[in-house]
């Protein structure tokens, strides 16, 4: 289990416990450093490979935190490449049916972004190293937000830091804060459920070419543990 399925989990059911929908539809903004760069030619390419793309994550009967692990890990794992090629289907192709069909996943309210380990990126007696100062504002105030709310998050210093920005004139402070007092809750209950664990969980994004559903493979696992 990836941290960003944790992460997402935590997400989920804090967003859940906060409005009370068991569903959410969210931009995911993915850093970019997991490109496939040996299929890509880059020759005539400059900037960065930060992806962009749709995902709705729905907690369905899920009820204990490893339930709600297991349903946001098998959802996560279903998205073609990562979400790699969306922006390639969204903008770079002609059938005006799909442009259409894709056109309302624009506008999506919340975006969720895990920026991975700094610490790994940055040698401890490197020349560089993280700032514990803030940047300021990436944008002017002036401009239009692309997301009402912004989850970002990156472990750093060996801590994980999570920041929820938001529109103002949307949102009052108490409201979002609510949220994210909730977030930390679940993130938590996760931790606590992960590390009482005795033994590890599969499900079948973990074997994904013996075409078996989670159902099939519980059985499977059930049996062999007799023998």
């Amino acid at each position: 289990t990836k941290v960003t399925e944790l992460l997402l989990t935590a997400l989920l059911r804090s967003y859940s416990a906060w409005t009370g929908k068991r569903a959410i539809t969210i931009n995911l903004e993915n850093h970019g450093r997991d490109v496939p760069i040996e299929r890509i030619d880059l020759s005539r390419t400059i900037g960065w490979f930060t992806t962009l793309y749709p995902c709705h994550l729905d907690l369905q009967k899920a009820v204990s935190v490893g339930e709600s692990i297991t349903k946001v890990k098998e959802q996560l794992r279903l998205i073609p490449n990562d979400g790699n090629t969306y922006g390639l289907i969204r903008f770079l192709q002609d059938n005006i049916d799909v442009l259409e069909k894709l056109k309302r996943f624009d506008n999506l309210g919340i975006t969720f972004n895990y920026l991975g380990q700094f610490d790994n990126v940055l040698k401890s007696d490197g020349i560089f190293s993280v700032a514990n100062e803030s940047k300021g504002f990436e944008r002017d105030p002036k401009n239009l937000r692309d997301s009402l709310i912004d989850v970002t998050s990156n472990i750093s210093g060996g801590k994980l830091r999570v920041n929820f920005s938001y529109s103002e004139n949307i949102f009052e402070r108490e409201n979002i804060s609510i949220w994210a007092r909730k977030f930390e809750e679940e993130l938590l209950n996760i931790i606590e459920h992960c590390l009482t664990k005795e033994t590890k969980t599969f499900t079948s994004s973990d074997f994904n070419l013996s075409n078996l559903n989670d159902k099939k493979l519980d059985k499977l696992l059930s049996k062999l543990k007799k023998k």
